[in-house]
């Protein structure tokens, strides 16, 4: 089972289903070009070396289905409207989303991961509803995963992410000592080697290229110099 977002249909493209027509200038986040999501949700899963901060695989695909909208005008595949193209993204299977759950019952590595990947990516739309929560036994009980989800806004040609997009921001784990898995990470990103791959295999432009060098930059950083993830977020 997957998850197919299509790229026209994200807000403020031609075919949106909930009326968010194109409009000149105007995206859901500033340094963000609606249609493009689709890229970006495919670059956080090639970023995420080795699959350590767990976001699912994802590639691009052109798809058909009957569902599908065509802004309106009644088309549908079988009536010529044509494939599309997005994201495939794998499904994950959760108990919960952090909506549900306390951090407090979060490891500390599965809490610091997401922060080391939106720090990394310079994610303005890490909420509750996007991080996956499933149950895993352990010798000495039950504990949490957490599976982050729409990375859509990512990899912006602006850094201006604030308190509310980083739910995790508060959470007691982003004042703790950054785990040993994750300080090794992140000392071993390889920055210009992600930018040739993403302007290769993504065309993700220039600008956005930029403020991912400078984001993994100041990650980098900050766990040299010991920082915790809320020192370096704040």
């Amino acid at each position: 089972i997957c998850v197919f977002k299509p790229s026209d249909e994200e807000p403020y493209t031609i075919n949106n289903p909930r009326g968010f027509a194109p409009s000149p200038g105007i995206t859901m986040r500033t340094g963000h070009t609606p249609g493009t999501g689709c890229y970006r949700e495919v670059a956080a899963y090639l970023l995420d070396t080795n699959g350590v901060c767990g976001v699912p695989e994802t590639t691009l695909a052109n798809a058909r289905h009957k569902n599908f909208s065509f802004g309106g005008r009644g088309d549908t595949c079988a009536s010529g409207g044509g494939a599309k193209l997005g994201s495939l993204q794998t499904f994950v299977q959760s108990e919960a989303t952090m909506d549900d759950l306390s951090p407090s019952v979060i490891p500390t590595h599965e809490a610091q991961k997401i922060a080391v990947l939106d720090l990394r990516l310079m994610n303005a739309d890490r909420n509750a509803a996007n991080l996956l929560a499933r149950k895993r036994r352990t010798e000495s009980g039950v504990t949490w995963t957490l599976t982050p989800i729409d990375h859509g806004y990512v990899l912006r040609t602006k850094a201006d992410v604030a308190w509310c997009d980083w739910v995790w921001l508060e959470w007691p784990q982003m004042k703790e000592p950054l785990t040993k898995k994750l300080k090794q990470y992140v000392l071993s990103i390889d920055v210009d080697k992600d930018v040739e791959m993403l302007r290769e295999m993504l065309s993700i432009d220039d600008a956005a290229c930029d403020v991912y060098r400078a984001s993994c930059n100041l990650l980098i950083s900050g766990v040299k110099k010991g920082l915790t993830l809320y020192e370096i977020a704040t």
